[in-house]
């Protein structure tokens, strides 16, 4: 019946793990290319959780391809395929009131200044330090955060500064977020965890074409 003329194609199903630490704007950006196959119906299923978590979920078949914003450590003893999607700058962003009182002295004004940050064993985060320590800077903690779309709710409520990528920057608006400056050199990565380096999978095969147009002209945070 699925082969005969006329009748609709099977609905292909799609199982996501997303990686707590990836902005769930991204990854409705990322997705998006796959749920767009004119051929066939797609059915999106997303979990949420750590790399740890989705790996070995993505290990026993319950996920067909993983989020993350780093490749799979060979310390998780999951055999994967890692494929770079795409990277952009990142910049911090916060409340306007905040943001408007650092801004004349960016970025020696992060010194004391309240920061949400990703928990530290993230690769953005990791990042971050490092560009910290070389800006020479100590800027006040405020929070850590397995999950971005909270500490993006903490900084909308004034609570601190976070990191940005510039491939959602142009959100800001929406977000209630303004730009203070970016964190050169820090770039954020993503990438698409499978388990074999070439898929049979037509949507997470748009995922991957359809991420280097994404990451090619990211959104640009304000200066």
């Amino acid at each position: 019946e699925a082969l005969a003329p006329g009748q609709p194609a099977r609905t292909l199903r799609l199982a996501v793990g997303i990686d707590d630490v990836v902005p769930k704007e991204l990854a409705q950006r990322l997705i998006a290319p796959a749920l767009a196959l004119g051929a066939r119906r797609v059915r999106l299923s997303c979990q949420e959780g750590t790399l740890e978590r989705l790996t070995a979920a993505l290990a026993v078949h319950d996920l067909d391809v993983v989020l993350s914003d780093a490749p799979v450590p060979a310390s998780l003893g999951i055999r994967a395929h890692s494929q770079r999607l795409g990277g952009c700058g990142v910049s911090w962003m916060g409340h306007r009131s905040l943001v408007r009182s650092l801004r004349a002295r960016f970025p020696d004004s992060l010194h004391g200044a309240p920061v949400l940050l990703p928990t530290d064993d993230t690769a953005i985060r990791r990042a971050l330090d490092q560009w910290f320590e070389r800006q020479e800077l100590r800027p006040l903690v405020v929070g850590e955060f397995e999950d971005y779309a909270l500490l993006r709710e903490f900084a909308r409520a004034g609570s601190g500064l976070i990191p940005v990528p510039d491939v959602i920057g142009g959100l800001k608006d929406a977000a209630g977020l303004e730009a203070l400056g970016p964190a050169r050199p820090v770039e954020a990565q993503y990438f698409a965890v499978t388990l074999h380096r070439e898929t049979s999978h037509p949507a997470v095969a748009a995922l991957r074409s359809g991420a280097s147009a994404l990451f090619a002209t990211p959104g640009r945070a304000a200066p």
